[in-house]
């Protein structure tokens, strides 16, 4: 009889802190779960600067083919000029 009082006075001490271990189990598998959603996430945002600077470079790329592209239309359009003003000659 004296061990089934002594296991309730185990059982009353033992049962709050079963219930928080759990509580702290939960919190460390969510907390986990949050932290694997933020490296996903910075997984994702390194991606996409990564993709940003190539746009940039190509970008740059693109003007510097713009303005030649731009020069040699100038250039043509000097050339055919050119040619009408030697052609009324």
């Amino acid at each position: 009889m004296m061990f089934l009082r002594r296991f309730g006075n185990f059982k009353k001490i033992t049962d709050p802190w079963i219930v928080i271990l759990n509580k702290q189990k939960v919190a460390l598998l969510d907390a986990e779960r949050t932290v694997e959603t933020a490296l996903a996430k910075a997984a994702l945002v390194d991606d996409l600067q990564n993709k940003n600077q190539e746009l940039v470079k190509q970008i740059e790329i693109n003007h510097e083919g713009n303005k030649t592209h731009r020069q040699k239309v100038a250039e043509v359009e000097k050339l055919t000029q050119t040619v009408r003003e030697l052609e009324e000659v």
